[in-house]
């Protein structure tokens, strides 16, 4: 148990020193001299002055998270200096070039301060004018450096692979966190330091998003996807570019330069979700993707337009995904030529390529059709959790001023249960599939497809998990807004709860329907599921909860009474454990003593 005095230490204010930028420029100019020389001592002294650039760059994150960068009187001494009134429109640096400059929404950029004004320097040399001795200038100064910002980039440091060692992926992924952090603080404050703040991010973030780019791609590149540390750095990386984008918002693309580089940024960042299966990375990854419609584009779209246009696509891609690996229906079929029209799928005939060159064709073709499998998945889920962060716009900032742009967005309804529908019903298109082929062809890849119908209903009850969250997180996004859909959106509701609970329960409940006797299907199996029937659930409650008191006035009182009746049974059931013995069938529901008490 810690003591008094341990807790009050750790409640404290962090210790920083006068000047943590020189401190911060000079270990770092110090560290790199030694990373040139291939001596053992050299090596050794230049991990140790890394340790100290870490714990100095976690005493400034820890600083920043609870005061900001700049002191409140050094922000209106800069704001008398430059006149800077915080405005949106903030030119690229000088270094970074970028072709003809244009006109955004959001009027001139002729008032913007520049990095140098603010004493951040790019380049290897100095630059001439007037600019601003400031501290936290170069506190920024010494974080560009670390992310390889400048004309002089790392890579005459980098050659040896020194630098990719552990202790220099620490200070990367220390840096990271304190880019992150500044513009966080930035987004949630109004104060004139935070104006500041963005004024002074603007003005490096097209170099800075660039330099992450680069980060991204070499972690990529080294696939230890078991070494922790490279882990961390990677998701800290994409948070830090995520924070960027979302603080400074369409400056990124007020250059040639700054559209190139978030092009490459989101090539990278759907590559890296192909190549990777770590959670925490491909939520991060997900993330960022799901804030460049706050970046704009070159024809000036609005905020609304691009996130509907990024759900839209995303959707599609699930969609293009489960019609050229495992076709369900013909109407998925039909759409595809439609589909592939837009540029954004062109990432998806990368997949399909990759996906088939991806494993050597002398493999087993049991272990060629599970590599497709759970790529397939994989692919699915990724999809799926990009989505859902578009429709809860996570990353967003809640209190910047463009943000009440987004309260008319259009949610794509129509296609957003399509594409639940399509999952939810994945399970039984799959066992469909399964039971019209013979033995020897189930494990055969189906005919327009890449995978077989023994790996289709393998994954059938993760397939269906992903059309769970998709739909509920559609539901719960537009409560009191879906009478239009409320037919559909009951149907849909219904009919997986119908497929979730005990068959003796549904022959109880619903008049006139047969029990099938049948236990080997994939479908019977998954109405023991409890965590699936816990979904169904929680989907039925998403449903009433969002139709609101209309619900039963909607013409489906029928169903929703049958559905509160269900929900009781399973309740009864849970309670009782009894079994159907009327019809001699036997059903054992499987989970987790947790997971049935969460489901009473």
């Amino acid at each position: 148990m810690r003591s008094i005095g341990q807790i009050s230490a750790s409640l404290a204010p962090p210790v920083i020193s006068e000047t943590p930028g020189r401190d911060l420029l000079h270990l770092l100019r110090h560290r790199d001299k030694l990373l040139k020389v291939s001596d053992l001592n050299s090596t050794s002294e230049a991990n140790r002055l890394g340790t100290e650039v870490t714990e100095l760059l976690e005493t400034l994150h820890t600083s920043i998270r609870r005061n900001g960068l700049l002191p409140l009187d050094t922000a209106e001494k800069i704001r008398a200096q430059t006149g800077s009134s915080g405005s949106n429109n903030i030119a690229a640096p000088n270094n970074e070039g970028g072709g003809k400059k244009r006109k955004r929404k959001g009027g001139d950029r002729s008032n913007s301060t520049t990095a140098a004004q603010y004493g951040i320097y790019l380049d290897s040399h100095a630059e001439d004018g007037e600019k601003i001795d400031l501290e936290e200038g170069r506190v920024l100064m010494g974080l560009c450096r670390i992310l390889g910002v400048g004309t002089k980039k790392r890579s005459d440091v980098e050659e040896d692979g020194a630098d990719s060692t552990m202790e220099g992926w620490e200070v990367t992924g220390a840096a990271c966190q304190v880019v992150t952090w500044i513009c966080r603080h930035a987004q949630t404050n109004t104060a004139v330091d935070s104006i500041i703040v963005k004024d002074m991010m603007g003005s490096i973030a097209i170099p800075l998003l660039e330099a992450l780019c680069n980060v991204i791609s070499k972690l990529k590149e080294t696939q230890n996807q078991d070494d922790e540390t490279q882990i961390a750095s990677l998701i800290f990386a994409m948070e830090a570019a995520a924070s960027i984008i979302s603080l400074v918002r369409t400056r990124c693309t007020n250059s040639k330069a700054g559209e190139k580089m978030l092009l490459k940024l989101r090539a990278e960042t759907w590559s890296l979700l192909n190549s990777m299966l770590n959670d925490r990375v491909i939520k991060a990854a997900t993330v960022l993707l799901a804030t460049f419609p706050l970046a704009g584009d070159a024809s000036n779209s609005s905020l609304p337009f691009l996130w509907s246009k990024s759900v839209n696509e995303g959707l599609s891609l699930i969609n293009l995904a489960i019609t050229d690996i495992f076709p369900v229906n013909d109407k998925a079929r039909d759409e595809r030529n439609v589909l592939d029209i837009e540029n954004r799928h062109q990432d998806h005939k990368s997949w399909i390529d990759w996906l088939k060159c991806s494993i050597d064709e002398t493999a087993n073709n049991d272990h060629i059709d599970e590599h497709r499998r759970d790529k397939f998945l994989s692919r699915v889920q990724y999809l799926t959790e990009y989505v859902l962060s578009l429709i809860k716009m996570q990353g967003y900032s809640t209190t910047h001023h463009d943000n009440k742009n987004l309260l008319f967005v259009n949610l794509p309804m129509q296609s957003l249960l399509d594409t639940s529908e399509t999952l939810l019903s994945f399970p039984l298109a799959a066992e469909i599939k399964h039971r019209s082929l013979p033995s020897r062809l189930r494990s055969s890849p189906v005919d327009g497809g890449l995978i077989s119908a023994n790996a289709a209903v393998s994954i059938a009850a993760s397939m269906r998990y992903c059309g769970h969250i998709l739909f509920d997180a559609t539901i719960s996004s537009c409560r009191g807004s879906a009478y239009s859909k409320a037919r559909r959106i009951i149907g849909i509701a219904m009919s997986n709860l119908q497929s979730s609970v005990s068959r003796g329960l549904l022959s109880v409940v619903v008049e006139g329907r047969k029990v099938d006797g049948r236990k080997d299907g994939i479908t019977a199996q998954l109405r023991g599921s409890i965590p699936l029937r816990i979904k169904s659930i929680a989907m039925f409650s998403a449903v009433v909860l969002s139709l609101g008191s209309g619900v039963m006035s909607s013409g489906t009182s029928k169903s929703i009474c049958r559905g509160v009746v269900l929900v009781g049974g399973c309740l009864l059931e849970q309670i009782q454990r009894c079994c159907d013995s009327a019809n001699a069938v036997v059903e054992v529901d499987w989970g987790t003593i947790r997971e049935r008490g969460s489901l009473m």
